[in-house]
């Protein structure tokens, strides 16, 4: 399959408002819409619901004002009048809401708590919080102001104009505008232009992801996660600096008390029972958590079987040789326990799969092959990752063999979000199989009711970001030309009955 259209109508692209009106379909049935926000849907849902001085959505408008397309420059950013919130990346124009309170207390809690350790024990630091310009790359075309950041340049500090250059550490707190800024494209961007050290923040997650650009360069990719009852390290400063989340958990706990949205106390985060937690977290991980499980050993915090060989350097051979009952994959040399897949998981999997084999068939194309997991997928010269793509597509018949694992990048693969570890759906797996030459990559969020498209094609010509579809429309199979959709409201009708039993 050789896909290359890319116009199509209904794409959603995160910079734009899809201005696409879902509450006729999700109104289906006996289901009331609210009703189906109040499940938890991770960040994005959290930013859709969070109670905000504008009453905003997680799309923004595009001011008119704000110049669009590509090829922009730092001149023109300059230029815009002062009262537009806008970022410019790789030359690209992004609106950017006003921010939250719950935002805004956080992102000073964490600048505080920073200063205050700068001024103790590394005063050669300078701190600084948003909004204030921050301009990357010589071809001036990025210009971004990252919700904290700190640097110890003083000469740069003391000219006038923007920051230039990369900071040491830079923190973004979840956007309502664009949270997919934070997780994808400022990520890459950050990384690439030499920032050290990389934090977001989810606020409704009570949740910290750390991001060590210098480790990853030795190839570590996943980021570290912490809560709001940690105390998370500022490696940068070599352990001297921790913000302690509990304080920041403090200052906004208010926000939570007054929120309907957000049902019972978190005045006391350490004492509370897990189920609440879960009822009071956000996210796909904590829906998937409670919706239709079998047993304990779903959640995220499972006890790791012992028979699962533990630390790094293992091979494919031992993969092989680990008892058939249990659910590992081998990444990198290391393995990762699974958990048994909720039943809406995998029959959001199986349709997406069903619909795929319809495709291939429908068009001839003989040489194409869908699979479901579990079904091996061994990647690397080095035979050190072995994987199970929840579905994944390939088209090459002379690797079908009778036994063994399929050898070798799939063109597609499709995870849906996991709730032993979304972490590697979200990071580990998307730079797995883009290091290894998978062409497409799909995220689907069946409690947000969405769809991350990564082109890794498109990628590698500087486009970063995923697309993001709802579960209201047709998808295109990128690798396909276009030939290829799946139709997620097909998949949504077999999945809402989950949400009748599970209101």
């Amino acid at each position: 399959m050789d896909f290359k259209g890319k116009d199509y109508e209904k794409r959603q692209t995160f910079n734009h408002d899809p201005d696409v009106d879902s509450s006729e379909y999700f109104n289906a049935g006996d289901i009331e819409r609210g009703q189906l926000v109040e499940e938890p849907s991770g960040a994005a849902e959290y930013l859709q619901n969070a109670r905000t001085d504008y009453d905003e959505w997680k799309t923004v408008k595009q001011d008119p004002r704000i110049p669009t397309g590509g090829g922009h420059t730092e001149e023109e950013y300059l230029a815009l009048p002062e009262n537009l919130r806008v970022e410019l990346i790789d030359g690209v124009f992004y609106a950017m809401a006003s921010p939250a309170r719950i935002h805004q207390t956080a992102a000073l809690e964490i600048a505080r708590q920073l200063m205050d350790c700068v001024e103790k024990h590394c005063k050669e630091y300078f701190v600084y919080i948003a909004p204030s310009d921050v301009a990357l790359g010589e071809d001036r075309k990025t210009v971004v102001q990252p919700d904290v950041y700190v640097h110890c340049d003083l000469e740069k500090d003391i000219k006038p104009g923007p920051f230039r250059g990369a900071p040491d550490f830079a923190v973004e707190v979840l956007s309502p505008s664009n949270p997919e800024n934070d997780l994808w494209r400022k990520r890459e961007l950050y990384c690439r232009h030499g920032v050290r050290e990389y934090w977001v923040v989810d606020p409704r997650e009570l949740t910290v992801y750390t991001f060590d650009f210098e480790k990853k360069n030795d190839g570590d990719d996943i980021p570290e996660k912490y809560t709001f009852q940690d105390k998370v390290p500022v490696r940068i400063s070599k352990g001297t600096c921790r913000i302690d989340f509990g304080r920041v958990y403090d200052k906004i706990k208010h926000f939570y008390a007054e929120s309907s949205d957000n049902p019972g106390s978190r005045d006391n985060p350490e004492s509370r029972e897990s189920k609440d937690y879960v009822q009071e977290a956000s996210g796909a991980a904590s829906y998937l958590r409670n919706a239709g499980k079998g047993s304990d050993e779903q959640t995220r915090g499972m006890p790791r079987d012992p028979r699962i060989p533990t630390g790094g350097g293992h091979t494919e051979e031992e993969y092989f040789a680990l008892p058939d009952d249990l659910r590992v994959e081998l990444i990198d040399g290391v393995f990762y326990q699974m958990a048994s897949p909720a039943m809406p998981h995998q029959t959001v999997a199986l349709e997406i799969a069903r619909q795929l084999w319809d495709c291939i068939e429908e068009h001839g194309r003989e040489e194409c092959f869908a699979y479901i997991a579990p079904s091996d997928v061994a990647l690397g010269e080095d035979k050190k990752t072995v994987v199970q793509p929840d579905v994944y597509v390939h088209c090459h018949p002379e690797r079908e063999t009778l036994t063994g694992p399929h050898r070798g990048a799939p063109d597609f693969a499709i995870e849906v979000l996991s709730p032993s570890n979304p972490e590697n759906d979200l990071w580990r797996k998307r730079e797995l199989y883009r290091r290894h030459g998978v062409r497409e990559y799909w995220i689907v969020d069946p409690a947000g009711f969405s769809v991350y498209v990564f082109d890794f094609e498109k990628e590698d010509k500087g486009e970063e970001a995923p697309e993001r579809y709802a579960f209201d429309t047709e998808v295109p199979v990128h690798v396909s030309d276009g030939t290829c959709k799946v139709d997620f409201r097909k998949v949504y009708r077999k999945i809402e009955h989950f949400y009748k039993m599970n209101p």
